[in-house]
């Protein structure tokens, strides 16, 4: 009985695994055929700003979410660090009807195969790197995109060596478009998962939006302090490790004195 119910067991698991391995078979003809309906059917051009009315811009919403900075150099002027570049658009020409393709509402596409907005950092002091490659986009079936790529940027920072306390300003905008084209809308600067620096203390954090038809941007402001407290830790240690070498070189002259 025990070898007729493992049998049993393993049968209705087989069967279970290829029902399943049929469905995804079967999702992923789905989504090939999505493609080639919206990719290549349609005539679609990746080079052409996806808005099909020319009197109102395409709105793009910019959202940053400061991760790590890397590295902040007040003599020299310039800020680095990795952040998570979110944004969101409406592709009013890749939408399509789940029904005619078994319910699928949601598919992945690569970056490159796709219009995506030039949103720069207008303030680079050197060229921006990508931490993700061959990064996707995510597109709903009513057009809405989502692109989130990782980046390391380094910006131009004005300061002062006599100020304890620091502004940069991190300004992004696209480098092609116009405010008549292209509407940038932005949310505040994510510190979510923001990993403090042991150097520089990161006290306050804004957004501005400055709205104009000839460049519109999106511009954070960060400022920051030297964290005093990590330099106070080496002389503490240094001052304990003084004073315990005082203490037994005493030992050493009272032992020396006694003998």
């Amino acid at each position: 009985m025990a070898t007729w119910g493992t049998t049993m067991l393993l049968n209705l698991l087989f069967i279970h695994c290829m029902t399943v391995w049929a469905l995804v078979l079967a999702q992923g003809a789905d989504e090939a055929r999505l493609k080639v309906s919206l990719f290549l059917s349609r005539g679609y051009s990746k080079g052409v700003i996806p808005s099909e009315n020319p009197e109102a811009p395409l709105q793009v919403t910019l959202s940053l979410k400061l991760i790590k900075i890397l590295d902040f150099d007040v003599k020299r002027q310039y800020i680095s660090f990795v952040a998570w570049q979110t944004m969101m658009w409406k592709a009013d020409n890749l939408q399509w009807t789940p029904a005619s393709f078994n319910d699928v509402s949601r598919i992945a596409v690569a970056a490159s195969q796709i219009w995506v907005p030039d949103i720069q950092l207008m303030n680079a002091a050197a060229p921006t790197e990508d931490i993700t490659t061959n990064a996707n986009v995510r597109l709903a079936n009513n057009g809405e995109v989502i692109y989130v790529p990782s980046k390391k940027y380094t910006a131009s920072c004005a300061t002062d060596l006599n100020d304890e306390v620091h502004e940069c300003k991190l300004k992004f905008a696209s480098w092609v478009y116009p405010g008549d084209q292209l509407d940038l809308v932005g949310d505040d600067l994510d510190l979510t998962e923001y990993s403090a620096d042991m150097e520089w203390k990161l006290l306050n954090a804004t957004t501005v939006r400055n709205a104009n038809k000839t460049i519109p941007d999106i511009t954070y402001t960060l400022k920051l302090s030297r964290d005093r407290s990590a330099d106070a830790g080496p002389v503490s240690l240094g001052a304990s490790h003084i004073i315990t070498w005082q203490l037994w070189i005493l030992v050493a002259l009272a032992l020396a004195w006694q003998q």
